[in-house]
């Protein structure tokens, strides 16, 4: 009978000071609280940045695409948590919209005469040569909600949510709450 060998993927490589694993053992699947946040952090890098068409948005998305941090490395858990944690700070609201919606434009006005967040991340899906594939990722990281909708602190809100929001008159309090985080 044959020894038992750990598998490669397992094992701890030495790269000069860096501790890294032979394959990414983190996965959003782990932490799906943190996906949300990496996607964001991915898209507003950079305008040309697109997911690749070929991705099953039906399945969390691989780290190795949407993460700029090296995620076999020891201690990628904690950076990862942190980029997360970091983008909501940055983007205390971001907004995806289709700009052949009326309601994007409501929405725009809407949190724009609030006034309490100045600055709104802002993608227009349809413009997007991977609209496609982002709204069908979209849809399933909010649950079903289609565009436009925005996050507020991570969290999503569909038009008539915002509006219920801001009839209860609790709109202003969560756009308070997600600015003070920055």
């Amino acid at each position: 009978m044959g020894r038992l060998v750990e598998p490669q993927r397992n094992r701890v490589h030495k790269d000069g000071q860096q501790e890294y694993l032979a394959r990414s053992p983190y996965s959003f699947s782990q932490h799906p609280g943190e996906e949300f946040g990496a996607l964001v952090s991915f898209l507003s890098e950079n305008s040309n940045k697109m997911l690749p068409v070929t991705l099953d948005p039906h399945a969390y998305l691989d780290p190795d695409v949407v993460l700029s941090i090296d995620t076999r490395k020891a201690g990628s858990e904690a950076a990862v948590a942190h980029l997360v944690t970091q983008v909501w700070v940055r983007n205390p609201v971001v907004l995806f919209l289709e700009t052949d919606v009326p309601q994007s434009h409501e929405m725009k006005a809407m949190l724009y005469h609030i006034g309490i967040v100045k600055k709104q991340l802002m993608f227009d899906v349809n413009k997007r040569a991977d609209a496609r594939v982002l709204r069908a990722v979209l849809k399933r990281l909010t649950w079903g909600r289609a565009t436009p909708f925005a996050l507020i602190g991570g969290r999503p809100f569909t038009m008539d949510e915002l509006r219920m929001e801001k009839q209860q008159g609790t709109l202003a309090s969560l756009l308070k709450t997600a600015a003070g985080k920055a």
